[in-house]
């Protein structure tokens, strides 16, 4: 009888086991910090026609209280090659803060001589913004292929590890392929090897 009872809780806990396992993971999944593409309402896209050529925007979800900051970086590229940082931002962030999403928003203005790139982040408390002017005199004119990559479903992000989250690129060639995912330094070669491109980056910390 002992050697029965000892067999049958070996057949029962093994499938418990399983079902805890399985059961952690969702609640894993769940509390995991994603970052996802944010959705203008109808109202957001009419204003975004009047004002700016690109607006990106980015909302930050399940943060939790290991959350203290977050950095922002746009890096500008030519022919795969880094030239310089058009924009970086950063936030300190309120425990009420985190109760709801952060947005991040990029927005693009071109202007005949220089173009304007404002960044943001929007919290339940506050609004930080940074705004940069890039001159444009001298800078190789590019055709109107504009294309935009990037995040397109919902991604977890890991604190302190700066990842890209997007992308807007410029071009004249005839073909024009944009990145979902940029993880290695292969795939930033790859997505950066044309006349102007824009990365944008986050980092939470």
């Amino acid at each position: 009888m002992k050697y029965k009872w000892g067999v049958t809780m070996k057949r029962l806990i093994f499938p418990l086991l399983i079902m805890i396992v399985l059961l952690s993971a969702c609640l894993s999944d769940e509390r995991r910090i994603m970052i996802k593409r944010g959705e203008l309402t109808e109202y957001e896209q009419k204003l975004n026609q009047l004002i700016g050529d690109q607006l990106l925007i980015y909302d930050i979800q399940h943060a939790t209280d290991q959350v203290e900051a977050a950095i922002a970086t746009i890096d500008y590229y030519e022919y795969g090659q880094y030239k310089d940082t058009v924009s970086n931002i950063s936030i300190s962030f309120s425990a009420e803060d985190l109760e709801e999403s952060i947005r991040l928003v990029v927005l693009n203005q071109q202007m005949e001589d220089k173009e304007k790139w404002i960044t943001a982040f929007l919290t339940k408390t506050a609004v930080v913004s940074n705004e940069n002017e890039r001159d444009l005199v001298g800078k190789e004119e590019v055709g109107q292929s504009t294309g935009v990559g990037g995040i397109v479903e919902p991604t977890p992000i890991q604190l302190n590890d700066k990842q890209v989250i997007g992308s807007i690129v410029r071009t004249s060639k005839g073909e024009m392929a944009t990145m979902n995912h940029i993880e290695s330094e292969a795939d930033l070669k790859r997505a950066t090897n044309y006349e102007q491109v824009f990365i944008i980056s986050l980092e939470l910390q």
